[in-house]
């Protein structure tokens, strides 16, 4: 008879456990001595186009005879005849246009805990090579692929932390003048305002953010189209602008108001104002709305009105349109008669 086996030691999810990576420590960690400085981005830019592994850079010129000791970056110039001016052609580093000489800022205190890795990845693109290893790279029990182990290495510890600037050198303001005119023929061009074409109103909707100069957003709406808004006119005195409509009175005992503005050719405040004096509005009846004067200039300033013509041939009105007028009021009062 056979005993039972024991509890299984074999995790059931092993197949999610991923081989731990371990950290590699150069030998040369304590020996070495490592500056972390900050460059311009321009000079970082025009590093990293360099390819070719073993390139000298620039040099670093160290003048103990003050304190602290002045530390200046100068670039490898292939125009020096000297020994990195030949490694500089062999090896194709282009530093036309850079300032050669930078003032490098480190602080006397050490760095604490700051350190140095490296680390290898692979990095698969598009249509390379290394397509083919990508579609053979181990995946997991979902069909995704594994993450690449990045194998990190202890390098060394950063001893100083630092900063680099240009010098104030004839190159270096050249190199800014040339910077300068770049940035002014790449940025967009300043236009004025009067040149637009633009209107008053226009500039201010574009002032407050309304509108944008080439906005066309309902360009193509079909409006409604709008009566241009009549001239400005003089004003009269008011015993001439009086005068004026009495006169208008004595031609025709009813005015619509927009008629006496096409008449007299006054400012519609204005002619409000001095109307209200002379004449006065009828509330009701067949001449709702017209104005007429008041009974005490009216046989003053207007005589015989009747007795020459019809009082409904006497109405002014704009455009040949009468104001609202009540139909029901009006067949009431044809009816009726005025008895004094």
């Amino acid at each position: 008879m056979s005993s039972p086996s024991g509890p299984s030691t074999t995790s059931p999810f092993s197949f999610l456990q991923e081989e731990e990576e371990h950290l590699e420590v150069s030998d040369r960690k304590d020996a070495s001595s490592v500056w972390a400085l900050k460059v311009p981005n321009f000079l970082l830019q025009r590093w990293q186009t360099v390819q070719e592994p073993g390139v000298e850079l620039g040099r670093l010129v160290v003048d103990n005879s003050v304190t602290p000791p002045n530390i200046t970056l100068k670039l490898t110039n292939a125009e020096e005849g000297t020994e990195e001016a030949e490694r500089a052609k062999r090896a194709k580093y282009d530093v036309e246009g850079l300032p050669d000489e930078f003032k490098v800022e480190v602080p006397m205190e050490r760095s604490k805990n700051t350190f140095l890795f490296s680390e290898v990845k692979k990095v698969y693109d598009k249509g390379s090579r290394d397509g083919r290893q990508q579609a053979d790279a181990p995946r997991d029990a979902w069909g995704k692929r594994k993450r690449e182990k990045a194998h990190p290495k202890l390098l060394a510890r950063v001893d100083h932390e630092g900063h680099i600037q240009p010098i104030r050198t004839q190159k270096y303001l050249d190199f800014l003048k040339a910077r300068r005119m770049e940035a002014e023929q790449s940025r967009r061009p300043v236009v004025r305002m009067e040149d637009t074409g633009l209107s008053q109103a226009e500039q201010n909707q574009l002032a407050s953010g309304f509108r944008s100069a080439n906005s066309t957003f309902g360009s193509n709406m079909i409006l409604a189209s709008k009566q241009a808004s009549g001239e400005r006119f003089a004003r009269l005195e008011r015993h001439e602008l009086t005068d004026r409509i009495f006169q208008c009175f004595r031609d025709h005992p009813y005015w619509a108001l927009g008629a006496l503005k096409q008449t007299l050719e006054q400012p519609d405040a204005w002619l409000r104002e001095v109307l209200r004096d002379v004449a006065e509005q009828v509330k009701e009846g067949q001449y709702q709305g017209y104005w007429q004067l008041k009974p005490v200039w009216r046989e003053d300033a207007w005589k015989g009105g009747e007795n020459g013509e019809s009082v409904k041939n006497g109405v002014k009105e704009e455009g040949d349109v009468k104001p609202d007028i009540d139909e029901d009021d009006d067949e009431d009062e044809d009816d009726l008669e005025e008895v004094m």
